[in-house]
Parts: C-alpha cells; sequence; structure tokens
C-alpha cells in the first residue's frame, strides 16, 4: 500500500507542546522545495490547515512530520503506533465502516502504513 496524494490518514495526536516552527524563512522555502514533508495536519476533506482542532499545536505550515534529505530520517508529531489497526483508529469513517465486524476491527489501518512504507523505502535503497 502506498498513500496518495492528499489522502486523509486518521491518526491520534497525543501532545501538549511540540511542534514545527522556524523562523528562518528560507529554511522552510529548502523543506518544501525538496519535498521533505511528509505529513500535514488538514480538515476532513483534506486540505491542509493552520486552524485548531485539525492543527492542534500551531504548527507552521500545518506540517506534522518531515524528514531529511535523503529521507531515512523522519521526525513526526502524531503518533500512527496508536492507529496501526483499524480498531485503535479516532471515531472516523474508516472505524464507522467497519463496526461490528471483528475481522475489518483487526485488519490493519491507513496509519499502519506509516512503518509498511518506511520498512521497504529503506529496503528498496539497501
Amino acid at each position: 500500500m502506498t498513500y496518495d496524494e492528499g489522502q486523509v490518514i486518521p491518526m491520534p495526536v497525543a501532545h501538549g507542546e511540540g511542534r514545527f516552527v522556524t523562523a528562518d524563512q528560507d529554511v522552510l522555502h529548502d523543506i518544501k522545495k525538496n519535498g521533505q514533508i511528509i505529513f500535514q495536519y488538514c480538515t476532513p476533506e483534506g486540505e491542509a490547515t493552520s486552524e485548531f482542532p485539525w492543527n492542534p499545536n500551531g504548527s507552521t505550515d500545518a506540517i506534522a512530520a518531515i524528514c531529511n534529505r535523503e529521507g531515512n530520517v523522519m521526525a513526526i508529531m502524531p503518533h500512527p503506533e496508536r492507529a496501526s489497526f483499524v480498531a485503535n483508529l479516532p471515531y472516523c469513517p474508516e472505524k464507522i465502516d467497519a463496526s461490528g465486524d471483528i475481522a475489518m476491527m483487526r485488519a490493519p489501518s491507513a496509519a499502519n502504513n506509516v512503518f509498511t512504507s518506511m520498512k521497504r523505502f529503506i529496503g528498496e535503497r539497501q
């Protein structure tokens, strides 16, 4: 499974102080130009936003995860490990659709793909 550009991935946010900020606009320009923004906080419709509650911490440009230039190190604020299976998801359409179906509730969620895609990416680089 791979992510599509603009795909909304429900995952828990559980932090009170961490967020991406920079006073240096050149840094922001460079990470955008280099494709280093991995995830952004967004509305349920997939629009990146700085508005609470969708961007819970005021992160610059709604940035939720970035990577280094090589793409093998990621810094991420949301917690995909807390939503690896449908049963662990916050209230969202994917969980509602699985309601009452134990096999669907035990299935990997879209957040689980954070880990499988990292493993695949690193494996392809070796």
